[in-house]
């Protein structure tokens, strides 16, 4: 049966109780299916309430993660663009009096 986010359903598996025969992949493992029942448990939930299948939903997240990251690029970009021509911007048509004030 699937973990789910229901408001009644909010317990978790128990640890095992800690002992000196407990090793550490153990602990690493009771944690990892913590995480999971609760990340997964989230896309299904999503899934559940938009009537889609529960893959789609994580694959937008991963897909909307990819785009998010890329869009502080193109302020960057633009910001960096202007900052090395801020003198044609601020005086594009300013009367230059010779011919050596080109630069």
């Amino acid at each position: 049966m699937p973990y789910t986010l229901h408001p009644t359903n909010r317990t978790l598996p128990q640890p095992p109780p800690l002992c000196l025969t407990c090793t550490l992949q153990a602990m690493i493992d009771h944690i990892k299916t913590i995480f999971e029942r609760r990340a997964f448990g989230v896309c299904e939930w999503w899934a559940h309430k938009l009537n889609i299948k529960t893959e789609q939903v994580r694959l937008s997240f991963i897909y909307l993660s990819f785009v998010t990251a890329g869009l502080h690029l193109v302020p960057y970009l633009v910001m960096a663009f202007i900052l090395q021509h801020k003198e044609r911007i601020k005086r594009p048509f300013a009367r230059r009096s010779t011919v050596w004030e080109l630069e």
